[in-house]
């Protein structure tokens, strides 16, 4: 499985956004969700740690597919050996990435 960055959406609202995200969902036929889960240092979650898992369970209820919760840390490490790393933005954008399975 590889996972790569789709795009930066810049975020409205709510429905707006898992509107867009689920139209990707279907036009890119992607198989699995990786998220970036955000914890301390330590390993803990924190307030954005636990926004990202409720993110990730509404999104979990709006499609039927594997959802890959993956530690920033260990997501940083990957995207800096990766010459061909996109800006992502800053601000209100929300990081979209897919998976597709390798066949």
């Amino acid at each position: 499985m590889f996972a790569f960055p789709f795009k930066v959406m810049e975020r409205t609202t709510r429905d707006a956004m898992f509107s867009e995200l689920l139209e990707i969902i279907e036009n890119e036929k992607v198989g699995d969700i990786v998220i970036g889960l955000p914890l301390s240092l330590d390993g803990e979650d924190t307030l954005t740690t636990r926004q990202v898992r409720n993110f990730a369970a509404s999104l979990e209820r709006r499609v039927d597919l594997p959802i890959h919760l993956v530690d920033e840390d260990s997501a940083q490490l990957q995207r800096k050996t990766n010459s061909r790393r996109p800006d992502f933005g800053t601000g209100k954008e929300r990081r979209i990435w897919t998976a597709r399975q390798r066949k």
